[in-house]
């Protein structure tokens, strides 16, 4: 019975040690051996970081706290905080918080964006192309934004608009369209 006790005790001190020294690898080890059902995986700044300035991997660490204690709406991966701007200054030691991204992290937003790309490409105007007039490298420009601006018939490389034919005026910033450009 003695060395069962002792046993316990000297898990319960691995544990409590291997949590202070490295977080990461207890959260690891915690989430795999199907103990730490009741822990949560919270972010934390490891410096002061100003207000609109891009959020850095090496600014951030992660640790398990009980979630009793922490945010809700907390942050659970460094990834998801990495190369995104915090609308306030954060201080040494602060959790982020979901809500408080410029733009706020979108569950459904990111899912979306994670099977596409974080950028979609497509190609406008630089200029004013007229009626029938042939497409020049000169005339489109590739660019980049949401994906969930984009229609279906979008056309996503300057290469494919090059050397056909407008079928109708396209006004300068305009959004190149399948349906705007004909093959002759």
């Amino acid at each position: 019975m003695k060395n069962r006790f002792n046993s316990h005790v000297f898990l319960l001190f691995s544990v409590t040690l291997l949590a202070s020294s490295s977080p990461e690898i207890f959260a690891r080890q915690y989430s795999q051996s199907g103990k730490g059902k009741s822990q949560k995986t919270v972010v934390f700044c490891l410096q002061s970081i100003p207000k609109g300035t891009k959020i850095r991997d090496q600014d951030l660490q992660e640790r398990v706290i009980d979630p009793s204690n922490g945010p809700f709406d907390a942050i659970e991966c460094r990834r998801s905080a990495n190369n995104r701007i915090y609308k306030e200054d954060l201080q040494e030691g602060q959790i982020l918080l979901k809500a408080d991204f410029d733009p706020p992290l979108n569950e459904k937003i990111d899912a979306i964006s994670h099977r596409t790309s974080k950028h979609a490409t497509f190609v406008i105007a630089k200029r004013k192309i007229l009626k029938g007039q042939k497409v020049s490298s000169a005339d489109v420009k590739q660019d980049f934004g949401s994906p969930l601006e984009l229609g279906s018939d979008t056309i996503a490389r300057a290469d494919f608009v090059i050397g056909n034919y407008a079928k109708c005026d396209i006004p300068s910033g305009t959004k190149v369209t399948k349906l705007l450009i004909e093959h002759r």
